[in-house]
């Protein structure tokens, strides 16, 4: 079941660093020109950011837990939401407030575990005006994992949120999982929602977001669900009637420090803000 409103909220995950001398910072023009369609979605009053990426000139993709109040799982008001396209060192190529969003109402339902959770951590924004820069182009095409597991991620995080970082190459564990994919992507807070990417015939294909991730060991594990057609089916909602479903606007919110400092995390397991 898909679920459609007017609020929305941003929180961020975590995933620990495994090989930092894999990201190249994109800071030239030139560095970015390919992913101007990837951006942050941002609390405008400073409270925390997502990564997002632009799916058509008016809709970005992202994680659900970004657009959620981490504590009552509603959304949050769409005023304090802003996407910025191409963000690199102050300067961006777009900047729209969003409108709307759907997210797998899945995703809420009570009792689910971590893992269980990260396979209905979906969601679409619907910015207020499209982006009509024809530099920027953004990502239509879904697919699925690649057999070899080779993926691509393109983020903001933590430490490195002026700009957008490449990972130009990390796998995915088990491509053929069922509905949750892992990988060892290089990421951290601030990256949730960021697409990943594979290459077939040399265009990006979008394969999942990234959702959230554990450290056991010392090793880490980023989690992603799989998208199959539920990006479709959000997308459709969105243009349905119950796109004008409206929930109220007058939440509090909390800003992702707030939220970091609540006492909840398991042993072992980097948390998902906003599960």
């Amino acid at each position: 079941m898909i679920r459609t409103a007017v609020a929305l909220a941003l929180t961020a995950t975590v995933a620990t660093a495994q090989d930092t001398s894999s990201l190249e910072r994109l800071s030239s023009l030139d560095d970015v020109r390919d992913w101007q369609a990837v951006g942050r979605l941002e609390l405008r009053d400073g409270g925390g950011y997502c990564t997002a990426t632009m799916i058509t000139r008016q809709h970005i993709l992202t994680a659900a837990h970004c657009v959620l109040d981490r504590q009552t799982r509603r959304p949050m008001p769409a005023s304090s939401l802003l996407f910025r396209a191409g963000l690199r060192d102050g300067a961006f190529l777009a900047s729209r407030p969003a409108a709307r969003v759907a997210y797998v109402e899945e995703y809420t339902r009570p009792g689910l575990d971590f893992v269980a959770r990260v396979a209905f951590d979906i969601a679409v924004v619907e910015l207020r005006e499209p982006i009509a820069d024809l530099g920027i182009v953004p990502f239509t095409e879904f697919g699925v994992p690649p057999e070899d597991g080779v993926v691509t991620v393109i983020s903001y995080a933590e430490g490195r949120e002026a700009a957008p970082s490449l990972q130009e190459r990390c796998n995915i564990e088990d491509p053929d999982a069922d509905q949750v994919l892992k990988f060892d992507c290089d990421l951290t807070f601030g990256a949730s929602g960021s697409a990943v990417f594979t290459l077939v015939e040399g265009r990006p294909v979008v394969v999942t977001i990234v959702s959230g991730g554990r450290r056991r060991g010392g090793v880490s594990t980023v989690y992603g669900p799989r998208l199959d057609d539920r990006v479709e089916d959000l997308m459709a909602d969105l243009t349905s009637e119950n796109a004008a479903r409206r929930l109220s606007a007058g939440q509090e919110r909390r800003s992702l420090s707030d939220q970091l400092n609540r006492p909840d995390r398991e042993p072992g397991r980097l948390p998902q803000i906003g599960q």
